[in-house]
């Protein structure tokens, strides 16, 4: 049985006891004539080496390549994966394993893993200015709802052209 066994061709379409012997034993497995030729073990070391490399292609397809997130870099995170906020911090020391200790604003030390942090887009200067948009954006906002309080007597324009009457309570 054991010699049937090393008789069979594996994967590589050569049996064990033709790598072995450069030959076919004798068995209860039919044997061709052209199994009978000589076989080169670089040529066997090639054919494996050939799986190996398609199945590793096959493999990597749909792998994402480890982004590098530096000591001292400004980063986003989350405390938790189901949370939807993200919220800035600091990588302090790469802990290995894709695990990085973060401070967080407020002087807390965390330990998170790579998918609960993205790296900060936005240098400081960029920061700033789209703060002060966000401010002038803001008392744009809130001049123009408090002239809408002020202005009662003025009947608002719609887009599509409707106006308002007060008095009456129809369009």
């Amino acid at each position: 049985m054991l010699l049937v066994f090393r008789c069979t061709p594996n994967k590589t379409n050569i049996s064990p006891a033709k790598r072995m012997m450069c030959r076919w034993l004798r068995c209860q497995i039919p044997n061709w004539n052209k199994y009978q030729e000589m076989i080169s073990h670089t040529e066997v070391e090639n054919q494996i080496n050939e799986n190996r490399r398609r199945i590793a292609q096959v493999y990597n397809r749909n792998c994402v390549k480890r982004r590098d997130i530096a000591e001292g870099e400004q980063i986003w995170y989350k405390r938790r994966l189901e949370d939807e906020k993200w919220l800035k911090g600091k990588i302090l020391k790469d802990e290995g394993n894709r695990s990085y200790q973060i401070e967080d604003q407020n002087g807390a030390v965390y330990r998170r893993n790579e998918k609960f942090i993205k790296p900060n887009i936005f240098t400081e200067s960029e920061e700033e200015n789209a703060k002060e948009q966000d401010a002038a954006e803001m008392q744009v906002n809130s001049r123009s709802s408090s002239k809408k309080c002020e202005t009662t007597t003025e009947a608002p324009i719609f887009s599509i052209g409707w106006e308002i009457n007060f008095e009456e309570g129809m369009l």
